[in-house]
């Protein structure tokens, strides 16, 4: 790693301000970021500078703004619109019953979908159970 990115907040910023999600992936694996807590680190700060983003655009935006803003977009297309369809057709359901019952078999299918939705209000977190392939705990949602 070169000596530019001995400091976790000045990578973490630099990260951040990268395009795309895919731009983020291949720069972390090109770098090769091996010392766990130097990583965790980075991506706790990234975490903290996409919460004060967040804050900041909702601090700064009038209300009608908010408002429409959340209406583009939750506007549901693609694979949003396939997953709206199905819980309102099979009611609450954990992430890995709504990506096997539209056919997939990857979680990063339906996953972020489900989280942008929930954040636009148009689905909610109703409960939690534990997941039946993992044993871990898991969010149920349903449409809002």
């Amino acid at each position: 790693m070169s000596n530019e990115f001995n400091d976790p907040i000045l990578l973490a910023e630099f990260i951040m301000t990268l395009k795309s999600s895919e731009q983020t992936e291949c720069f972390e694996r090109n770098t090769k970021i091996r010392d766990k807590a130097f990583r965790n680190k980075v991506r706790a700060r990234s975490r903290e500078i996409l919460e004060e983003r967040k804050k900041h655009r909702d601090q700064n935006m009038h209300s009608h703004s908010l408002e429409a803003y959340k209406i583009e977009c939750s506007k549901l297309e693609g694979r949003k619109k396939d997953v709206h369809a199905w819980l309102k057709l099979n009611g609450a359901s954990t992430d890995r019953e709504v990506m096997a019952g539209l056919g997939h078999s990857d979680m990063n299918t339906v996953r972020p979908r489900i989280t942008e939705m929930i954040e636009f209000g148009v689905l909610a977190e109703t409960g939690e159970t534990a997941c039946p392939v993992t044993n871990r705990t898991v969010r149920i949602v349903n449409v809002v």
